[in-house]
């Protein structure tokens, strides 16, 4: 009987000390800052997260996705070039859009290492003033996704057949 309870705690301890018993994406916040003639959008994530970055027109916006993720408490006031940010949710992933104050070109999507913690990352989006056939160009390239890719739900990304 000793042996089946020490047994017993052993897994209990296992289960609660193991990663995915407490670890949860997260948002932990998110920045807008100006740099010359670009505006940076950055989420601070408590843990490496797959992404997607992408354009929309009429209204022009840009929209980052990622997995259901817990989200700030807040979301900052527009700035540069983004009038404002919002936030949906739908098949497994999080959207967050920004509504832009004119069409852009994304310039840069990185996730970068983060500052609160071994597995925080930073994710940094730029976008740059963009005119018609470059915003048209941009468009037309489709979104940009991390490595690995986003999947719905948790699932693997499917790829079409050859």
């Amino acid at each position: 009987m000793l042996d089946s309870r020490r047994w017993f705690l052993f897994l209990l301890a296992l289960c609660l000390l193991s990663r995915g018993a407490w670890a949860e994406e997260a948002i932990l916040q998110i920045r807008l800052g100006l740099h010359t003639d670009t505006t940076r959008i950055v989420l601070d994530l408590a843990e490496p997260t797959p992404y997607r970055v992408g354009l929309l027109a009429s209204p022009n916006r840009v929209y980052i996705e990622l997995p259901a993720a817990a989200l700030p408490a807040a979301l900052p006031p527009g700035r540069g070039l983004v009038q404002g940010l919002s936030f949906s949710s739908e098949s497994g992933l999080l959207r967050l859009v920004a509504i832009l104050k004119g069409p852009v070109t994304v310039t840069k999507a990185d996730l970068i290492l983060g500052s609160g913690g071994a597995g925080a990352r930073r994710l940094v989006v730029d976008v740059t003033p963009a005119i018609g056939p470059d915003f048209g160009a941009a468009l037309g390239n489709g979104p940009i996704d991390s490595s690995p890719p986003i999947g719905l739900g948790g699932a693997e990304p499917q790829t079409a057949p050859a």
